[in-house]
């Protein structure tokens, strides 16, 4: 064996086979030091770690070999579990943090998206924007006609109103392309947060009903003595002019887009090594010997390693080889 590793026999038995030597391959002890080796090709963690020199990084092939204990089984390093179990595929969210889902694609391979809601359920906007930055409210016309409905009864449409949380806080969410719809981020790297809305309910929790309209033929959008846009103003069920809770100020009707989120699905990644043995265990082994399977790593372990790695599998793939080393 090479010099950083432990030999699994007794030092007397390197020099000398007896009848008395026994091999004793103790995962902790003779196995996981493969995985940081230094090699001229480099560690095997430094691919095969949740962790990278910018921070967290989805393991190649899914498969995790870098030190520390199992989230689940703490008296059990986690490279093991990620070789003898079945696991859930990762992927990095838009704020480079690990997590046990991806996103779902269609036939062609897109991602796929879905529009977000709240804690209770409710459809999730978020308002349109003028280049400069500054909020998007439906324009009035010189010749806006209230709708009727099929009873002759003015035609009523939902009055979206800025989210809140369960305490009444109000809803930021980060914003999003409106074409890719992914997360947005400053110059800085820092979120760029936005109000949501959703269908507004009054003080009783019914829903804030307006009448809806729309421009006559050949009307004109008006704009204020600068050019400005002038915002149509809400007229609620009765036919009133709705007003803010001040009374003063008009409630104009904001243009809203879906604020989509990505369809996440969980999917499984089958375990690399069987306690059936190494020729149970192609998974792992196959890739050492034939390059055209995956990344090329034939020649990454020699074949002392290797073969240490097979006896160990062809005796069970113990964590403590002799029972006599597990901790009391």
């Amino acid at each position: 064996m090479d010099p950083p590793l432990t030999p699994p026999v007794a030092a007397a038995c390197l020099g000398s086979w007896t009848v008395d030597c026994r091999i004793t391959i103790n995962y902790e002890t003779h196995i996981h030091p493969i995985w940081n080796k230094e090699r001229v090709t480099g560690r095997c963690t430094d691919c095969h770690s949740d962790v990278g020199a910018t921070g967290p990084m989805i393991p190649d092939g899914q498969l995790d070999l870098s030190d520390g204990p199992d989230q689940q089984v703490p008296d059990h390093f986690k490279s093991y579990r990620e070789l003898f179990f079945g696991d859930l595929k990762q992927s990095l969210d838009a704020n480079g943090q690990l997590r046990d889902q991806v996103q779902a694609t269609d036939a062609g391979g897109n991602p796929l998206f879905q529009q977000a809601s709240d804690a209770n359920g409710n459809l999730l906007f978020i308002q349109e924007t003028y280049p400069d930055g500054s909020p998007m409210f439906i324009q009035a016309t010189d010749n806006d006609i209230l709708l009727l409905d099929a009873n002759l009864d003015p035609a009523l449409v939902p009055l979206f109103t800025p989210a809140t949380d369960s305490v009444g806080n109000l809803l930021e969410v980060q914003d999003i392309d409106d074409v890719t719809n992914e997360l947005l981020f400053d110059a800085m790297g820092a979120p760029i947060m936005v109000q949501a809305f959703t269908e507004g309910t009054d003080a009783s929790g019914n829903p804030l009903l307006i009448q809806e309209f729309q421009p006559a033929v050949g009307a004109v959008p008006e704009v204020d003595g600068f050019g400005d846009p002038v915002f149509r103003q809400a007229i609620d069920a009765a036919g009133n002019l709705m007003f803010e809770a001040d009374n003063t100020t008009p409630v104009f009707i904001p243009i809203l887009r879906p604020y989509m989120e990505p369809v996440l699905i969980t999917v499984n990644v089958p375990q690399v090594m069987s306690v059936n043995g190494a020729l149970a265990s192609g998974r792992f082994f196959d890739r050492f010997s034939d390059a055209g399977i995956g990344i090329d790593h034939t020649g990454r372990l020699n074949p002392a390693e290797l073969k240490l790695i097979a006896e160990w599998l062809d005796i069970g793939g113990q964590y403590y080889n002799n029972p006599f080393d597990v901790p009391q």
